[in-house]
């Protein structure tokens, strides 16, 4: 799922689950609804942000809505374990919609950006050295929290760690989006995209393996 905010005039051209004017019985229960926009979209699910301030996520089909309350779960229990930041459930409840009962949830708006894989890879090479530290860092605390699993090498997985759900401030990695994909595999999943040379839009190959080499180092 993207959560970045794209071109508005692709926005409009797109076939959508969700109006604005279907939404906002539910934000009304949470907010006023002075200024709702149209963020982000993605197989499972559809973003708004409300009043530039809560980001209001919506599953779009039953498998999402499970993705959804695993999400939820997952962003209650790990906020204190790790120092970038990832989204802030602040409030959740259930919605109707074409007959389906379905759950949403509400956090605070990161104030941070994407980057496309140009800009990001332009940025130089102590930023990307640190970028990959701190992914790194990251990616091994998530990985910590499993550690009840009886599963050999298996750990909690982001599911979907993609350049487009990493937000930056000034160049540096400040935030983790989209947990909605996490479950219990080995570690190398959560480095696909890293290690992908083919696809355009993520990190290089060079990137991801130093990210490896970093999160091989970390106890």
């Amino acid at each position: 799922m993207f959560l970045y905010t794209i071109n508005q005039d692709y926005l409009n051209t797109m076939e959508r689950l969700y109006t604005i004017e279907q939404i906002k019985p539910f934000v009304k229960q949470f907010t006023n609804a002075d200024k709702i926009e149209f963020i982000g979209y993605g197989d499972d699910s559809e973003v708004f942000c409300v009043n530039n301030e809560f980001i209001f996520k919506f599953p779009k089909h039953d498998d999402a809505n499970i993705s959804i309350k695993n999400e939820i779960t997952l962003l209650k229990s790990t906020q204190k374990y790790f120092e970038i930041e990832i989204p802030n459930e602040i409030y959740e409840s259930v919605f109707k919609i074409n007959n389906k009962n379905l759950s949403f949830f509400i956090s605070k708006k990161m104030n941070r950006i994407n980057l496309s894989k140009e800009e990001f890879l332009s940025l130089g090479f102590e930023k990307l050295e640190d970028a990959a530290k701190t992914i790194a860092e990251f990616l091994k605390s998530l990985h910590k929290l499993n550690k009840d699993n009886s599963e050999k090498d298996c750990v909690l997985l982001h599911g979907d760690f993609s350049l487009n759900h990493i937000l930056f401030e000034n160049g540096n990695v400040s935030g983790i989006l989209d947990f909605a994909d996490n479950h219990i595999g080995n570690y190398y999943e959560d480095f696909k995209y890293l290690l992908d040379n083919e696809d355009p839009e993520e990190f290089g190959i060079a990137f991801g393996e130093k990210v490896l080499s970093y999160y091989m180092k970390y106890n």
